[in-house]
């Protein structure tokens, strides 16, 4: 049968070859994982096409086994005796998935021994995702033991699908019999398929088995073929349709509360999840911005939780919504706002005095709270003492006035006035200004030790000045002195006096403890500057337009202005510049 079978192999392809010099076929063995059954074929070698197959049967067969060695496996088993079915092992069982799963992927994940010994023909159970495939054969040659190849198995309601996946490769064959010629069906997917004649030539015995030493052998013309393939990987998709949760519902805070405060719960109501593929994974995605269109994402919690804390900044207004998704699609709740009160947003900002007077020919007025006092106790021991000719507003309630409660309703007068014009007319004739840009470290000292300078017109001070131990007078003539960083000296040693014809504004970016140190005075106003931060000025403000009280610091705990008497900067005051009265004398004539 077997002799026949070859002989008429090979007159086909002696006919073939007569025919069509162009091709030559070679043989091919494969086994059909599914059902175990062996299929003998013959190869074109020019156009990878599978020809005059024949079904050789699975099991125990002579065939099979047969097919089985031509494909070059090593562990085929020959057929054994035995009633029934043929004997042999338990050849080519389909591959068993768990119940209620779908079919197994094609390609197999791993391959093993059993440890069943010496039990013949019998067949073992097998895994819920395996089959037998061969034999362990053992040192002796014997079949002990079967082997087992292990599949995957795609769950319920999934399918099989294998589509492409990895880089091409080509198989090439310069003579039939080489190794395969085509793509394996359950691995690979098959690209193209060329052939190109070769050089030499290839030849085959009687048997046709290539470089054969049957006497009278027959040279035969070959083609040189390239066969391109693609990996296949097979994965489980599973044959599920999505559809959406339920919508959130936010609960709390209601949409445009005002809360008190800066911290909120965030709650909210949802239904079904709907069905996510391919399984859910439940998450409600919270979304919270300044604006109702630029929401960012600010957490995610699981389905079972309905509540996340927020805490954000002191009269903002925010905006929200809750998403819910189960890993397929997502469904939003409405966006709604709440807004942090400010708690002092109705309280109106104070200035405080420490350990100086205050005077003013009108009113003096700051809404001091109840835990602190207009005017406190500083260096001296002692607090200043507010005089004042209109009327004095603390919140209606002289307790807060200081620790002593001193302070005096009067209205003064001089006929004097300690203007900039007075101060400039008692500068030295012989003083000799410096540049204003040499204000902070350059500049030559007059014969008192004092370093002048002058500018006319709108003057900045842009950048932080540090006075040191120097000693600095400033005239600012016909303009404004604007100061936009903080002037610092050391205390008891250096000094800093400022005169302004013009008005005296403060950045509202200026502040720190202290701010500001030394002496200003202006013709026009003093403003401090419309900041959030606290201006702490160290030393004396005297202005003629008025001192505009501009800073919020949006609480009540701390003034938004403080104003510290500062002594060594009276001690240090320039004599040049003191108030001189006539001296009448008798001299000798």
């Amino acid at each position: 049968m077997k002799y026949i079978k070859y002989i008429t192999i090979l007159f086909f392809v002696f006919v073939l070859f007569f025919v069509n010099n162009r091709s030559v076929s070679a043989q091919s063995c494969s086994a059909d994982l599914q059902t175990g059954e062996w299929q003998l074929c013959d190869i074109d070698i020019e156009t990878g096409a599978q020809i005059n197959c024949i079904n050789t049967g699975g099991g125990g067969s002579q065939e099979a086994y047969e097919c089985c060695l031509a494909a070059g496996t090593s562990t085929c088993e020959a057929p054994t005796g035995g009633g029934g079915g043929g004997g042999g092992v338990c050849w080519g069982g389909a591959v068993n998935c768990p119940a209620g799963s779908a079919i197994a992927l094609d390609q197999p994940l791993s391959v093993f021994c059993s440890n069943r010994w010496g039990e013949g023909n019998m067949c073992a159970p097998i895994g819920s995702a395996q089959r037998e495939t061969g034999c362990c054969r053992m040192s002796g040659g014997d079949c002990s033991n079967p082997e087992y190849t292990t599949y995957n198995c795609c769950a319920a309601g999934s399918l099989n699908q294998c589509s492409p996946s990895g880089a091409p490769y080509q198989i090439n064959n310069s003579c039939f019999g080489t190794g395969p010629t085509t793509c394996s069906n359950s691995k690979d997917t098959y690209i193209s398929h060329f052939s190109n004649p070769s050089a030499g030539v290839c030849v085959v015995d009687c048997e046709y088995n290539e470089n054969g030493g049957c006497i009278g052998g027959t040279q035969f013309n070959v083609y040189n073929v390239t066969t391109t393939c693609q990996p296949v990987v097979c994965t489980c998709a599973l044959n599920c349709t999505s559809t959406a949760p339920v919508a959130p519902t936010p609960t709390s805070p209601a949409n445009g509360a005002v809360i008190t405060g800066t911290s909120v719960n965030l709650t909210w109501t949802q239904g079904s999840w709907g069905t996510g593929c391919p399984a859910n994974s439940n998450l409600f995605n919270i979304y919270i911005g300044t604006t109702p269109t630029n929401l960012a994402l600010a957490g995610s919690v699981g389905s079972g939780i309905n509540s996340v804390l927020f805490t954000g900044s002191t009269g903002t207004t925010y905006y929200w919504r809750t998403e819910a998704t189960n890993g397929s699609l997502a469904t939003s709740s409405p966006v709604r706002s709440f807004t942090f009160s400010n708690p002092f947003v109705n309280i109106t900002p104070w200035w405080q005095v420490k350990d100086g007077d205050v005077t003013t020919s009108g009113n003096i007025t700051s809404l001091v709270p109840n835990a602190s006092l207009f005017d406190t106790i500083g260096l001296g021991g002692f607090p200043g003492v507010p005089v004042f000719g209109g009327v004095f507003n603390l919140t209606s309630s002289s307790s807060k006035i200081s620790v002593t409660a001193w302070n005096v309703n009067t209205n003064t007068s001089q006929s004097r006035q300690f203007n900039y014009s007075y101060f400039n007319n008692l500068v030295p004739d012989d003083v000799n200004f410096n540049n204003i840009s040499n204000l902070a470290s350059g500049g030559s000292a007059y014969s008192d030790s004092y370093h002048w300078f002058k500018a006319t017109g709108n003057t900045t001070i842009n950048s932080d000045v540090n006075i040191g131990n120097r000693k600095v007078i400033l005239f600012v003539e016909n303009g404004n002195l604007n100061i936009n960083g903080k002037i610092n000296l050391n205390d008891g040693n250096g000094f800093f006096g400022a005169f302004v014809e013009g008005n005296i504004t403060i950045g509202n970016s200026v502040t720190g403890t202290p701010s500001l140190e030394g002496v200003y005075l202006s013709n026009g106003s003093f403003n401090t500057g419309a900041g959030t931060s606290q201006l702490h000025v160290r030393g004396s403000v005297a202005s003629f337009g008025g001192i505009n009280l501009q800073r919020n610091l949006s609480n009540n705990s701390t003034p938004a202005e403080l104003f510290e008497f500062a002594p060594d900067q009276m001690l240090l005051f320039p004599e040049k510049l003191m108030f001189r009265r006539n001296k009448w004398t008798e001299v000798a004539p």
